[in-house]
């Protein structure tokens, strides 16, 4: 039996899906150094790109933001940062060749326990320029503000997914180049549920629950995981077909944690946390070091 989001691809196509979806996602790579041994560790980020009133931020989950500040105060030292945009349909693609130097004051992050999972990192202008030029889109705030999954986006859904770069998928191939990486993105489907009952947190009116489906297998891409470690940032995806047969995409959630023996993934509504940007926005682009207190 074809599950929902393998109808879908089949009638849009491979390269439609590619290209709809795929422009929008980005992670952010990074190396770490361990304080005692001194060895070099690559980590990998999942994320997406949406606009907010014209303002680029890379998406991603609040945790895994506080977790990498948690490994500073242990000792590990982050020697670079980079953008890795790969993954995309244009076959002009260049590699962005600058560290990403981001900084706190270019960021939001929200992440309070059970309550809320965020985090933002607003994209400066010459960043911009180098996705756009490799065929990287923020997805539009229509994208991005519909409330799901009941009063979902502008178009008929059909399938919802979640994207992301699991952990055991990324390897390093040359050790004279730490950053040349190979990595796999997984397309998983998720059936919508109400509020489950869960042994433990995450239960307020900014959390979106789906079950995945029986194996941890993304038969387009040929991979099935263990664990989808590595994919919290990661979008929850509506996915739906124009009259034309082009695919129709609205991000609905941030991917925050999952509980492996219920199968069950939890994310968190994005539109709450885009309208949070937008309100502070202005505050962010100057420069002002600020901290959510929503």
């Amino acid at each position: 039996m074809r599950s929902r989001l393998e109808s879908v691809i089949d009638e849009v196509g491979e390269e439609e899906l590619h290209n709809t979806v795929m422009r929008s996602i980005v992670g952010v790579g990074y190396l770490a150094t361990h304080p005692h041994t001194g060895k070099r560790i690559y980590g990998h980020v999942s994320g997406f790109l949406i606009s907010v009133e014209g303002t680029w931020f890379f998406i991603t989950a609040g945790h895994v933001i506080t977790d990498l500040e948690e490994g500073f105060k242990q000792g590990y030292t982050i020697d670079q940062w980079h953008i890795d945009d790969s993954g995309m349909a244009s076959t002009e693609q260049q590699r962005i060749p600058f560290p990403f130097p981001f900084t706190r004051v270019d960021t939001v992050v929200m992440d309070d326990e059970a309550e809320r999972d965020y985090a933002a990192i607003r994209i400066k202008s010459l960043f911009r320029d180098l996705l756009q030029k490799n065929g990287k889109a923020a997805m539009a705030e229509d994208q991005w503000s519909a409330e799901p999954w009941q009063n979902g986006p502008p178009f008929d859904v059909l399938a919802y997914c979640l994207v992301g770069v699991p952990s055991e998928q990324v390897s390093q191939t040359d050790p004279d180049d730490p950053f040349l990486i190979q990595k796999s993105v997984a397309f998983l489907e998720i059936i919508p549920m109400e509020r489950p009952i869960l042994q433990r947190g995450k239960t307020n009116e900014l959390t979106l629950y789906g079950k995945i489906q029986e194996d941890l297998t993304d038969e387009k891409a040929g991979i099935t995981l263990e664990s989808i470690k590595g994919m919290s940032g990661g979008p929850f995806l509506a996915q739906g077909v124009g009259t034309d047969h082009t695919l129709k995409t609205a991000v609905v959630a941030v991917q925050s944690s999952w509980i492996k023996s219920e199968r069950v993934v939890i994310g968190y509504k994005i539109s709450s946390f885009g309208d949070f940007l937008r309100r502070h926005k202005a505050e962010l682009e100057i420069g002002g070091a600020w901290i959510p207190n929503e």
